[in-house]
């Protein structure tokens, strides 16, 4: 199976997550999309809060989108071209155990992808979060057959592997470095984003900070649990932009009965906090923040964040910016990653192509 073609089922992949969220695109697409996928698609967009109450429409269709724009062959071939990957066939395959972790829809998606793109077999033990991963391997193998031959569930104990991927929490992390530590790894644990302000942030800024924040519930590790504001920055001027969110989540029972519980603790021991009725914000130096709370600390000199960033390198994912931190990426993007943007920084088609070595 050659790149050309896996390069081929993935952008068409991202066709059908195009049209599954946009009516237009599917009619006006100029080679006749499967109907039948499509609908499998829609249905997956409304029904996944039935499986997980974490997966709402709104959010199964953002994420939709976000695929759709990052899997065009273009972007597929830019991504992929760094690689030496023109002797890649079946007879350099390794089997890759790659254990999902199931916060935010498809979170597993992207090392799928890397996988099947290096050209490596995978064995997925999926979260029993995230049932999205398993349908959308069938439609993947609906586009493209030869999939079917790469790809193995696996419910119990994973076997006959050659490297491993693990995504999990922090105690997770540490069972997975005791099992795994035999194989070549990448083991991933908890990360938090965070924003810096100066206090010139435009009206469109702060907009997007709030996706920053919202996205999925804030239960992603892009998802920003901490802001680092001015001294004497006024943070409730940030509530009328989360206004927008405020209908979903004061309607999700869910994300209330965490609310509930944070702001009673709160009121009986007396903790200061600024609270909009849906979400609380409070002043702490901890970088991650439990839902439905974002952390907030003043700073008098940017000089003092940046040395937050570095001694928290390795808990932190992404830093969000109008480029007051050095390589930070602009508000709104956070849940917007771009093909090359590794979880905890760690660059997944480098190990598995270094693997061809094994």
């Amino acid at each position: 199976m050659l790149v050309e073609d896996r390069i081929k089922a993935f952008s068409r992949l991202g066709e059908y997550f195009h049209a599954a969220v946009d009516e237009a695109y599917s009619k006006s697409y100029h080679i006749k999309l499967n109907d039948k996928i499509v609908n499998e698609l829609k249905t997956l967009i409304t029904s996944a809060e039935n499986f997980n109450p974490w997966f709402v429409p709104q959010f199964m269709e953002f994420n939709f989108r976000t695929w759709a724009e990052l899997l065009t062959k273009e972007n597929l071939e830019n991504w992929i071209s760094k690689y030496d990957i023109s002797s890649f066939y079946f007879r350099y395959d390794k089997n890759i155990a790659v254990i999902m972790a199931g916060n935010v829809p498809l979170v597993g998606f992207h090392d799928l992808l890397s996988v099947l793109m290096s050209s490596n077999n995978i064995i997925i033990k999926q979260s029993s979060k995230d049932f999205l991963i398993e349908k959308i391997v069938q439609i993947l193998c609906q586009i493209e057959p030869k999939f079917k031959e790469k790809i193995k569930f696996e419910d119990e104990i994973i076997s006959n592997f050659d490297a491993i991927i693990a995504t999990g929490s922090n105690n997770s992390k540490r069972y997975f470095d005791y099992y795994f530590s035999k194989y070549p790894s990448i083991i991933r644990s908890n990360r938090n984003s965070i924003a810096v302000l100066n206090g010139e942030e435009s009206e469109e800024d702060l907009e997007h900070l709030a996706d920053d924040i919202f996205l999925y519930f804030g239960l992603g590790c892009r998802n920003v649990s901490k802001i680092f504001v001015p001294q004497n920055y006024d943070i409730t001027k940030l509530f009328p932009y989360f206004e927008k969110y405020k209908n979903l989540f004061s309607n999700h029972f869910k994300y209330l009965n965490n609310y509930d519980y944070f702001k009673s603790i709160f009121l009986v021991n007396r903790e200061k906090f600024f609270d909009n009725g849906f979400i609380m914000l409070k002043e702490s130096e901890e970088l991650s923040s439990p839902i439905p709370i974002v952390y907030f600390q003043y700073y008098n000199d940017v000089d003092v964040v940046k040395q937050i960033v570095n001694q928290n390198v390795n808990d932190i994912q992404v830093v969000v910016s109008n480029n007051i931190i050095e390589n930070s990426i602009s508000f709104g993007s956070s849940q917007k990653p771009a093909l090359d943007s590794y979880a905890d920084n760690i660059n997944t088609l480098e190990f598995l192509f270094s693997l061809k070595n094994l």
